[in-house]
């Protein structure tokens, strides 16, 4: 179980003094030392941010470690020097009635090389070109692998339980901080189109990055890819507009057309 905590400050004077109270307090220490903890590390960031990345080996763990005198003391210390703090889960492993949406893994190459990275049809309309071969595949895979380290990296494989196959991805492609919305983005393995797994896995994320905080969620696509738009439909999302000359992917500029939810419109 992973969680990222980012504490935002009014002054830089403030942030400073904050983190100079919690070495002097040992609370990274007496946390890495509580039953379950695998990671706990603070980590300056801007003037008035303080960043903290947390792993457990479990949930319960995580909670047992929130009764901790040590972490008393961190609430006294938030509340005197006035941090405002916002809790991500980033890439959770989500299921669906059919589906597992999981980190990737170096392993998971194979398949999607021979699932859609290096099929021109799933390609089309993405913004990166098919695969030549697997090691461009291990490369993409690589820098998606090390951006989980960040709180804000929502990238999950998709994957069919009875088969244990992954057959594609779906991402956050953009977060917008100042209006607190995001954007998701999508592919699959052509041989499993037409079987409702996306809309599946996009009701499912949409559902859990409400649940991270996030006021709005958006989606795009080529006005020439209709097929994308009625998944978003099934998901719940609703028509915004066109984009005209909006973007650019693998057929050149395009027009995007745009969908979205909000909390509320959740079924």
């Amino acid at each position: 179980m992973k969680i990222y905590v980012t504490y935002k400050f009014l002054t830089k004077e403030d942030r400073d003094a904050f983190y100079s109270a919690i070495k002097e307090n040992h609370i990274q220490e007496l946390s890495l030392s509580d039953e379950g903890c695998l990671k706990y590390f603070y980590t300056p960031k801007d003037d008035t941010v303080l960043y903290l990345q947390e792993e457990w080996t479990s949930q319960d763990l995580q909670l047992k470690h929130l009764t901790q005198p040590h972490m008393d003391l961190l609430k006294e210390l938030k509340n005197r020097y006035l941090c405002q703090t916002t809790v991500r889960h980033g890439t959770a492993c989500l299921e669906t009635e059919r589906l597992i949406l999981r980190e990737f893994k170096i392993e998971d190459a194979d398949d999607m090389y021979h699932h859609w990275s290096n099929d021109e049809k799933v390609t089309r309309y993405l913004t990166w070109p098919p695969h030549q071969s697997i090691e461009d595949t291990k490369q993409l895979l690589s820098s998606w692998i090390q951006s989980y380290e960040k709180g804000d990296s929502y990238n999950w494989g998709i994957v069919v339980k009875d088969k244990s196959t992954l057959i594609g991805n779906i991402s956050v492609t953009n977060i917008d901080y100042k209006t607190n919305t995001v954007e998701i983005g999508y592919c699959i393995g052509q041989a499993y189109w037409g079987h409702g797994y996306v809309a599946e896995a996009l009701k499912e994320v949409i559902s859990y990055l409400f649940k991270e905080g996030y006021d709005l969620v958006r989606a795009r696509h080529d006005k020439n890819n209709p097929h994308s738009g009625r998944v978003m439909q099934k998901a719940g999302m609703k028509y915004e507009g066109i984009l005209r000359k909006s973007a650019k992917n693998n057929q050149g500029v395009v027009d995007d057309v745009v969908y979205s939810i909000l909390p509320e419109e959740l079924e």
